[in-house]
């Protein structure tokens, strides 16, 4: 019974302050806020975007590549050479190094220029290199070179025994013609005709060794007449008178 009682006592004393409570807030007139002194201003402690300082560690700079990549030194024997090219950057490193320098390919001639082929007739060879990476027309050149041909017979052995030869030369100062001697053999002439109508013939011989002359019995190669006579013979003999015979159609007459 006592702990109903004070359970209403306490429903009744809520009651009361909430009535109270109520009452005092009608009562009061309510002021507007300015919110300018309440709430500092948006701006007042913001920074330009501008003029924020980037973190140390962050900034890795700038770089700017100002050329193409250039050869340094000569072309390695494997065909590679280092290679660089200019840059700008805002602090160091900031050009990675591999954009600086690098070893890149090239083009390596030995220059052990070698003949592949013989000097031809127009005075001109080719050569061959080692070379590593270069395109086909640094391989191989074309030069000028002397070129001296075979002496060679022009003609035929000329009258007086010589013989014309030829050669070509292209980029020399060496002879192209020359005379060497030869065995001419002359025209066959005639020479007499005898008894049975055959013609001695004979030629010279130029240069040739052993014989000066050739002789050489044509048959039927002349009509024989005799013109022997007591006075007068083939020969052209005068007394004393002459007989003919076969071979040369003069002999002493035996009368």
């Amino acid at each position: 019974m006592i702990k109903v009682v004070i359970v209403l006592n306490i429903l009744i004393l809520s009651v009361i302050i909430y009535l109270i409570r109520r009452r005092r807030t009608r009562g009061v007139t309510t002021t507007p806020v300015d919110t300018e002194e309440v709430l500092p201003s948006v701006t007042e402690n913001a920074q330009s975007i501008d003029t924020v300082p980037p973190d140390p560690e962050d900034d890795k700079g700038t770089c700017e590549l100002t050329s193409n990549w250039a050869m340094t030194d000569q072309c390695n024997a494997d065909g590679t050479a280092i290679f660089t090219r200019t840059y700008k950057e805002s602090k160091p490193g900031a050009c990675p190094s591999y954009e600086k320098a690098d070893i890149r390919p090239c083009c390596y001639q030995k220059g052990d220029w070698k003949d592949i082929s013989a000097c031809d007739e127009g005075g001109r060879k080719t050569q061959k290199q080692t070379t590593v990476n270069c395109s086909s027309d640094l391989k191989t050149r074309r030069l000028d070179c002397k070129y001296v041909g075979p002496w060679r017979k022009t003609g035929l052995c000329n009258e007086i025994g010589k013989q014309l030869y030829t050669r070509i030369v292209v980029n020399g100062n060496e002879p192209m013609s020359k005379y060497e001697n030869c065995c001419y053999k002359g025209s066959w002439k005639d020479k007499e005709c005898h008894l049975g109508d055959r013609k001695l013939q004979f030629r010279e011989h130029i240069n040739c060794p052993g014989v000066d002359e050739e002789t050489r019995w044509v048959e039927n190669g002349c009509k024989y007449v005799s013109t022997c006579s007591s006075t007068r013979n083939k020969c052209g003999e005068v007394n004393p008178p002459v007989t003919c015979d076969a071979r040369t159609g003069c002999l002493p007459y035996e009368g």
